[in-house]
């Protein structure tokens, strides 16, 4: 795996060009959920975007990684508007499926559990194996968690320990899931709870 130092070589060397996108976006990945400088990441993708006669598929890309860097700076509106506009110029397409998950994890994060869900379930018919995964896990996760519990409240607690998950605030998520299965002990949730404490600890190789 290359190290940030190494992406930074390269740019220096060959400069931001169609070339050398995915360096950028990979970059900008490190620079945002590993290092903490979401404002070089985003700076970096905005000057790959402004390339004159850059692919669509590629400017689609960078605009992606965008959302991710804005989902990280807790900035979910505007990240909406961009993963929006990926999905509506790339309709029927790997890209425009990915990004609609993403803005549906959106409304998920911000617990709109029903707008999400409407939009999980319309993509489980996708192309894509991986969002198609992904959409059905979200919608059953949903519809399982808020049947006969009106006001939602491990779910919603459950949501925002995913979104620090996102954003790589590990100590954060691991408050949230305690705080949950103390105050729920039983709750149906308790399970996904566990298990999302279990992918925590795997990632810090724990």
């Amino acid at each position: 795996l290359f190290r940030s130092n190494d992406y930074i070589m390269t740019l220096n060397h060959l400069g931001i060009g169609f070339n050398t996108i995915q360096s950028v976006i990979d970059l900008a990945h490190l620079k945002t959920f590993y290092s903490d400088k979401p404002k070089e990441a985003e700076s970096l993708l905005n000057s790959a975007l402004a390339l004159k006669g850059l692919d669509k598929r590629l400017a689609a890309r960078c605009e992606i990684e965008l959302g991710d860097v804005l989902v990280y700076e807790n900035d979910l509106d505007y990240a909406a508007l961009i993963y929006a506009k990926v999905e509506t110029e790339n309709k029927g397409n790997l890209l425009g499926d990915s990004a609609k998950l993403k803005k549906a994890k959106l409304a998920y994060y911000s617990q709109n559990f029903r707008w999400a869900k409407a939009q999980f379930d319309a993509l489980k018919e996708s192309t894509s194996k991986p969002v198609a995964n992904d959409a059905l896990y979200y919608s059953l996760l949903i519809d399982d968690n808020t049947e006969g519990d009106s006001l939602q409240s491990a779910l919603k607690m459950y949501a925002q320990a995913d979104l620090y998950v996102f954003r790589n605030m590990n100590d954060s998520a691991l408050m949230q899931i305690d705080t949950l299965l103390k105050k729920m002990p039983g709750h149906q949730i308790t399970d996904e709870a566990y298990y999302l404490k279990a992918r925590i600890y795997m990632s810090e190789k724990d």
